[in-house]
């Protein structure tokens, strides 16, 4: 499952972005039109939830791990919160 690894590593440097331009926007730095959405909390939300989702879901398949039995609480608890973070987005709840 070499590929929901390199999925997991592109979504964290993607929510790494999000956060810091969301930081700036909402901080009051000017911004134009083309950072307007991220004045509200949605991209970080979405950006966190697919994150934390994909970081569960390779953490259950052990992606380069060598004891894949070694914390399958955490990992289980990773792909909940990513998977109710998801259903707060699809209802608008955030």
């Amino acid at each position: 499952m070499k590929i929901l690894d390199v999925l997991m590593w592109i979504m964290f440097f993607i929510s790494f972005v999000v956060s810091i331009i969301t930081i700036v926007v909402l901080f009051g730095i000017s911004y134009g039109d083309l950072l307007k959405p991220f004045a509200t909390m949605l991209p970080i939300e979405i950006s966190l939830s697919l994150t934390f989702f994909i970081w569960g879901l390779c953490s259950i398949y052990g992606c380069d791990v060598s004891d894949k039995n070694s914390s399958p609480k955490v990992s289980t608890a990773l792909f909940a919160l990513g998977g109710i973070l998801l259903i707060f987005v699809v209802f608008g709840i955030y």
